[in-house]
């Protein structure tokens, strides 16, 4: 063992050879010692979680054979053991969540809980805690439709689409209806939007890439909560004060455009400019390149028009529609209009249109 361990400790760089040293000991436990230890120290070892998920799988069925190979009246659960094991479970979700909140999660998934049951894994439980907490809704996804388990553990219904309505509550394959009445009520704080004022401190986190809103006064903090996640591709912010959390004023529009690296479409008035906003954009890095852009009630300050048409001709797709409407003094924006009006004119498939209001 000692002239393993020598070679063992030799190998750690070569993660193939060092995993195939640990298998020659042929110890299940030495091994998920020595790999869980390594993996503690570098989480984001993704070749070194592949090598171990195989080798579990391996177990797994080297155990599950065994199992089969006994005789049946040896895997039979008493009656009455299992019925102690369910209340025992149910006494463990009462530990981790309020009462009321099971009480909203079963409006939602009628005889849920009554069919869950606790699961052993192969990985340690700080691991499979470690997975759930961090996990987004792709992979969060997926661990629900595999286990009851996962969703038992993490209160998260993931919902595609959330629509206010004044018609009933209903949550339907990932689509949630929610009655303006019940926002408090019945929307669990858990709960993940991919997708208000009331809505967003509910809510678990938010990757939503289509966002439309009417009628809104939100924090830019609340904003950010939604968008920040960078992946935004459609903004409408329609008759919504964006306001900053200190003094209430309206919040720039670059400091919302630095949270919308795809961004596509995007419309949004109120508009809070400044002297320096055609500069703070055309500075911006997108990924995506921009097809609508409407800003109205544009307010504040008149900016360097240059360099607004410099922030849209690298941003700009193929077909682009811009739509401007102006609250500040028309006699101050006389070469605005004009250097956008000649940008157009130099691209076929854009479009300006400018309004005074």
């Amino acid at each position: 063992m000692k002239v393993l361990y020598s070679k063992i400790k030799a190998a750690e760089d070569d993660i193939e050879k060092w995993f195939e040293l640990l298998l020659e000991a042929d110890i299940d436990e030495f091994v998920i010692q020595n790999v869980e230890n390594r993996i503690a120290i570098n989480l984001h070892d993704v070749k070194l979680w592949q090598t171990y998920i195989d080798y579990l799988k391996e177990l797994i069925q080297r155990e599950y054979d065994d199992m089969e190979s006994t005789d049946n009246e040896n895997i039979l659960f008493d009656d009455k053991s299992q019925v102690q094991s369910d209340e025992n479970m149910d006494d463990g979700n009462k530990s981790r969540v309020s009462e009321s909140e099971i009480h909203t999660m079963q409006h939602f998934c009628a005889k849920f809980f009554d069919t869950a049951k606790h699961q052993n894994f192969a990985l340690p439980r700080p691991i499979m805690y470690y997975i759930l907490k961090n996990s987004d809704h792709i992979v969060l996804q997926k661990l629900f439709k595999s286990c009851k388990y996962f969703f038992a553990e993490k209160f998260t219904p993931i919902c595609y689409s959330l629509v206010e309505t004044h018609k009933e509550t209903s949550y339907d394959n990932e689509k949630l209806s929610l009655n303006y009445k019940d926002i408090k009520k019945r929307l669990s704080q858990n709960t993940f939007v991919t997708t208000s004022k009331e809505i967003i401190p509910r809510l678990s986190r938010s990757e939503a890439k289509y966002i439309e809103l009417w009628n809104q006064n939100l924090s830019f903090d609340d904003l950010k909560f939604l968008i920040e996640h960078g992946n935004v591709i459609e903004l409408f912010l329609k008759n919504c004060d964006i306001q900053e959390e200190a003094d209430g004023n309206l919040v720039e529009l670059e400091k919302i455009m630095e949270f919308l690296p795809n961004i596509e479409k995007f419309d949004l008035y109120p508009v809070k400019c400044n002297s320096n906003t055609g500069h703070a954009l055309s500075n911006l890095k997108f990924n995506s390149k921009i097809n609508y852009l409407c800003l109205a009630n544009i307010n504040g300050e008149s900016f360097d028009p240059n360099e607004f048409r410099k922030f849209c001709t690298a941003n700009q797709a193929q077909s682009f529609s811009l739509i401007m409407a102006f609250d500040i003094d028309k006699s101050l924006l006389f070469e605005f209009v004009s250097v956008m009006f000649e940008y157009a004119e130099s691209f076929e498939d854009t479009d300006f249109k400018c309004y005074f209001n």
